[in-house]
């Protein structure tokens, strides 16, 4: 079976009471993040890029307008 490690799995996990299911969530998402590494940090670094693209992109838009005119 698969499961998807997200909120929603570890969740479910817990509010089984189920000892066993709950050590073996706890094994994959460990598994999980070992193999992914911090997707957290990843997750930041992502957002920074994308804000510092879409500043460059109006950056660029303005200059191409005020050519124009």
């Amino acid at each position: 079976m698969v499961i998807v490690m997200y909120g929603t799995a570890i969740r479910n996990a817990i509010a089984s009471g189920n000892l066993t299911r709950m050590k073996a969530t706890l094994k994959r998402a460990r598994d999980l993040m070992r193999k992914q590494g911090n997707l957290g940090a990843a997750i930041t670094m992502l957002q920074r890029e994308i804000a510092k693209t879409t500043k460059a992109k109006k950056t660029r838009k303005t200059r191409r307008t005020t050519k124009r005119r």
